[in-house]
């Protein structure tokens, strides 16, 4: 019984050795940066996943001392308007609608549920001082509507104190004035129609390229758009088979029985072709409304034009990007 009396208090010493040396740590340095980007702008048509605004913290004070050798847990949650996911992987709903917002993880990554680090350290002292870098993302995730972006913290990263509870290392807040607003332009003319007339063959010339006097016409593309929209075209519509310039349409029925051969068409936007599946930029919008002029002109594209009719169709895509 002794023996057994002798070995049940050498287990309760250890223990209560073991206990008396548990590590504690506080906090020494405390970093709280604050999001300032500003007002930010994005065009109705950019793609869901387009970084809207971005800004880089760097922090330079940020340190924990623990009272002995152990292993520390950090936690980095990403907390802004309830840490909601997105429809899009690891980026976070805003109060804005198709807006959200990201933790870059090219840097200090913070998500929710938290990411977990553990710092290990050799004996009693600071265990880590490093500096790291935050990029934060505001990216569309769906339709915008514009608003402000609400005040209030967007991430924290918490360490475990040795007592059961944690303590705050860092908070990233958004500051007031981060607004959004959606750049769009509304047509207000839906169809271009471009009535050239008769030309006679004989305005033509023996080369390909000729342009004849008087075979075009300019028409009005009217938009109504907001302050700073980047208006832009693209054309759609069949090249034409005679040459290799993507800028001349094929006409309509092209080769067949009473169509004019040795012809096409070609739009120009003050004096520059607009070419097939390639986009031009039309100009930045004041504001209001627009009017935009678009010629049409016959193009020559043989040695030698017939007589015929000489109609072409094509489709403008504009985008404001």
């Amino acid at each position: 019984m002794r023996i057994s009396k002798l070995l049940f208090l050498i287990i309760l010493s250890c223990l209560f050795s073991k206990s008396s040396l548990a590590m504690t740590c506080t906090l020494v340095s405390y970093w709280n940066p604050v999001v300032s980007i500003g007002a930010m702008t994005v065009q109705r048509d950019a793609p869901v996943g387009t970084i809207i605004g971005t800004v880089t913290l760097t922090n330079s004070t940020r340190s924990v001392n623990c009272s002995d050798a152990g292993t520390m847990s950090r936690y980095r949650t990403l907390t802004y308007s309830g840490g909601v996911q997105s429809p899009l992987p690891n980026i976070y709903r805003t109060n804005l609608t198709g807006v959200g917002i990201q933790t870059d993880p090219s840097e200090a990554y913070f998500t929710n549920p938290a990411q977990l680090f553990q710092s290990t350290n050799s004996g009693a002292g600071i265990v880590f001082a490093n500096h790291h870098t935050i990029i934060i993302n505001v990216i569309k995730t769906g339709d915008i509507v514009s608003g402000t972006l609400a005040m209030g913290e967007i991430a924290n990263e918490q360490f475990d104190n040795g007592s059961g509870g944690r303590i705050t290392s860092e908070s990233v807040t958004m500051s007031g004035g981060n607004s959004i607003t959606v750049l769009a332009c509304g047509l207000s003319t839906q169809t271009l129609t471009f009535p050239i007339g008769d030309v006679f063959a004989s305005t033509f010339g023996s080369t390909p390229g000729t342009i004849p006097s008087g075979a075009q016409t300019t028409q009005n593309l009217g938009l109504n758009c907001a302050t700073g929209a980047n208006i832009n075209v693209t054309l759609s519509g069949i090249q034409n088979p005679d040459v290799s310039d993507n800028s001349v349409l094929a006409l309509t029925g092209q080769g067949s029985a009473g169509v004019a051969q040795g012809v096409g068409v070609q739009l120009l936007y003050n004096g520059s072709p607009l070419r097939i599946n390639s986009r031009m930029v039309m100009k930045q919008s004041s504001g209001g409304q627009e009017s935009l002029p678009l010629t049409a002109r016959y193009y020559q594209t043989k040695t030698a034009v017939t007589t015929g009719s000489a109609n072409t169709s094509a489709t403008l895509n504009l985008t404001y990007q």
